[in-house]
């Protein structure tokens, strides 16, 4: 079936017979920002109308057809094409660029929003054509309303799957659907003309195959011959198969005027070239290779189904882990619910909705990559990617060593300065020892203003791109390790470099053309940090009369001037952004300068509340400026009113690695002694001793001794003594 011929008045009169043109691997178009990708055309007609609207949402795209004709009486379309109006998207140009050779495969997320008026929509693969209509190939989902009181209107009123080699009946591969199009379906359109014993044209809705055709089903054997373009569009058009005064098959195409819209949303198109998946998975080299998993993926969640997405199997030695997860989430608006994603480790559901978590509604279209650090002994694990809607998942990371530890941790979010020319844009200073290291970037790049197809227009000399540099070792701006915006067209890319260091201090920097945006930064060091300036043992809060008192140990000191301590309030126990931390010290607090003993410090923030959360975090700053933070600690609200009696909760998590939180109350204002046992008796740790004020406190043990060696794997004992009685609990620590 054919439609809407005035698309092809946009073509420019300039693009000449044996041009060339670049046809993307990957087109994803997820609708973020507010413009169209330079890779569609804006098909509205008239121009000049101002009922029809197309606009980039938030997440989607909406096309409204409005009031054609203004309600005016509708007739034949003629060469003129006058009485046709349309809305909609196409294919740049609306060129004909897909060769018929290529395998073509177009998969988009649909939802109409109202009963369709006379005329016609759909979306899919079609050879454009002018009037009179004579190739008439396409494969895609198309639906018509005819004028009611015409005569052949019931014929030509549906809903259908459509391969289409030309006008006659033989050639017109329909299959009626019984999917409502007015609720979200996922549609799928797979094209492949190669020979004639090779080639396929396959319609799927949320994965189904609703038809399937092949040359051997028309008349003539033969393929579908022609170049052909994407189309989405409402338009008023109604085409009608009729026949000739001499028996000739013609289409004949009538223009319609009525009062009232024919609209769509779409989530998201996805068009792939030759079958391109750019996913790939890396697995250890061997049993002492931290990296346990890489599994890139740069996958779109279809939404045909919510919950489990992605199931992941991996090994881990004794020792550290973290978890890296870089997704996208968006929301719809009033179209549809919010896109969600989480992960579950073994166990542990990190679940929907929180800061550990993708969530459309909070996230709202912002690439975003997490930290989990579960507790895993050795042996074997699983790790789950669960979804709701259509979020992107980029890529899954699991990184264990025994002593390994992020040495770089650095959210951005930001966009490098219009006009980066190779410019040194961000630089970072991290500590490791020698050994193994990751280095991992999430970002994304933009196509150079007004990309096309046309491979005379693409110079790449004005769009983004990002490079890694450490040390003296310069990563490059393209292949694996490199950003280039022609080539993922403002989709995210995330890096993992492996590579092996001296101890030390090392320098990580990005340089920029354009404006890429950075999302994370990190450093994993296989062997830890341990060349920090302040090697920092304890740091603990606590509810007293006069404010909150913080202490603080230091086992050396080298250079450090002294610190600076930030606080955060929240709601609940969800840590907060970083944003949200303030420094509350009005000087530096003094340091050691250089120092190889123990040192403790105290500091009370007497301007806090006893109804939230409070969390404090603790910078060093070095005699040449440079700041290092150091860790979190948190503090429950003060029950009121005041509690009656002791109590000792269970520590949580149990089992652990590497942190555990050992919760206690108590009914007055008393002298406190926090301490860990190991189940010989020993005191290995003091978390805490001195006064605390009525309620609830929690302490921190991080699977070290006092004079911060760790400990071994194995059941543990956390004691809190007071001077009325005394109460312990056993706990157990696995490396």
């Amino acid at each position: 079936m054919v439609r809407k011929i005035v698309l092809l008045l946009t073509v420019s009169g300039s693009l000449l017979f044996g041009q060339t043109y670049i046809i993307p691997d990957l087109q994803r178009d997820d609708f973020t920002g507010s413009a169209l990708k330079s890779w569609w055309s804006n098909v509205k007609a008239p121009s000049s109308s101002t009922n029809h609207t197309l606009q980039v949402l938030n997440g989607y795209l909406e096309a409204v057809l409005k009031d054609p004709l203004n309600g005016g009486p509708g007739g034949r379309l003629q060469a003129d094409y006058n009485g046709m109006e349309n809305i909609g998207i196409a294919t740049a140009y609306n060129t004909n660029l897909y060769s018929k050779h290529l395998q073509m495969t177009a998969v988009m997320r649909v939802k109409t929003l109202n009963d369709l008026n006379p005329g016609t929509r759909g979306w899919g693969f079609w050879r454009a054509e002018g009037l009179p209509v004579t190739i008439n190939q396409a494969t895609w989902f198309f639906e018509q309303m005819a004028v009611p009181d015409s005569s052949w209107a019931a014929a030509e009123t549906y809903w259908r799957a459509q391969t289409l080699k030309g006008i006659s009946t033989d050639y017109r591969k329909e299959s009626d659907l019984t999917a409502s199009n007015q609720i979200w379906h996922v549609y799928k359109v797979k094209r492949y003309s190669g020979t004639s014993s090779e080639a396929y044209y396959e319609h799927y809705i949320d994965g189904v195959l609703v038809q399937r055709i092949v040359p051997a089903d028309f008349p003539d054997g033969n393929i579908l011959n022609e170049d052909y373009s994407f189309h989405a569009w409402n338009d008023n058009l109604v085409y009608h198969h009729t026949t000739t005064a001499s028996g000739q098959d013609t289409i004949e195409v009538f223009y319609n005027g009525w009062l009232g819209a024919s609209a769509f949303v779409i989530d998201f198109i996805e068009i792939t070239k030759n079958g391109y998946d750019p996913g790939y998975m890396v697995t250890p080299v061997d049993a002492s290779d931290f990296l346990r998993l890489r599994a890139y993926e740069s996958e779109m969640d279809q939404g045909i189904s919510d919950g489990l997405w992605k199931s992941y199997s991996f090994e881990t030695q004794v020792g550290n882990t973290f978890v890296i997860v870089t997704a996208k989430a968006e929301n719809y608006d009033t179209y549809d619910g919010d896109d969600n994603l989480k992960i579950v480790v073994d166990a542990t559901d990190y679940g929907y909705d929180t800061v550990n978590s993708w969530n459309g509604d909070v996230d709202d279209g912002l690439p975003k990559t997490l930290v989990f650090t579960p507790a895993l002994s050795a042996g074997s694990h699983t790790l789950e990617v669960h979804s709701q809607n259509t979020p992107v998942l980029y890529d899954v990371n699991v990184l264990n060593a025994l002593e390994g530890a992020l040495v770089l941790d650095q959210t951005l979010n930001e966009t490098a300065p219009a006009g980066s020319q190779n410019n040194l844009w961000k630089e970072f200073t991290f500590n490791c020892d020698a050994g193994p290291i990751a280095i991992y970037v999430s970002a994304s790049a933009d196509e150079e203003p007004g990309w096309d197809y046309i491979n005379a227009n693409i110079d790449s000399s004005d769009d983004d791109e990002l490079r890694i540099e450490l040390d003296n070792t310069d990563f490059g701006w393209g292949g694996d390790y490199g950003f280039e915006g022609n080539g993922l067209f403002g989709d995210v890319k995330t890096v993992l470099i492996k590579d092996t260091v001296a101890g030390g201090t090392h320098t990580l920097k990005l340089y920029a053309n354009e404006t890429p945006t950075v999302y994370r930064v990190l450093v994993f060091a296989e062997n830890g940090d341990y060349s920090l300036p302040v090697a920092l043992s304890t740091f603990e809060a606590a509810r007293t009369n006069a404010g909150v008192l913080l202490r603080w140990t230091t086992e050396s000191e080298v250079d450090n001037h002294g610190f600076n301590i930030y606080r955060a309030e929240s709601a609940d126990s969800l840590l907060p952004g970083d944003e949200t931390f303030v420094k509350i010290n009005e000087t530096i607090i003094t340091g050691q300068g250089s120092r190889s003993t123990k040192h403790s410090y105290e500091f009370i923030d007497n301007d806090q509340t006893n109804q939230t959360w409070l969390w404090y975090r603790l910078e060093s700053v070095s005699l040449d400026g440079k700041t290092t933070v150091h860790k979190t600690v948190a503090l429950a609200p003060r029950e009121t009113p005041a509690l009656q009696a002791f109590r000792l909760w269970q520590n949580f998590p149990n089992p652990f690695n590497p942190m555990t939180a050992i919760r206690f109350a108590i009914p007055q204002e008393m002298f406190v002694t926090v301490e860990i046992f190991n189940v010989h008796g020993q005191k290995i740790r003091t978390l805490w001793e001195g006064q605390l004020t009525d309620g609830e406190h929690r302490f921190y043990w991080d699977g070290r001794n006092d004079q911060s060696e760790q400990q071994s794997s194995g059941v543990y004992i956390y004691r809190i003594k007071t001077p009325r009685r005394m109460q312990s609990g056993k706990m157990t620590l696995l490396r």
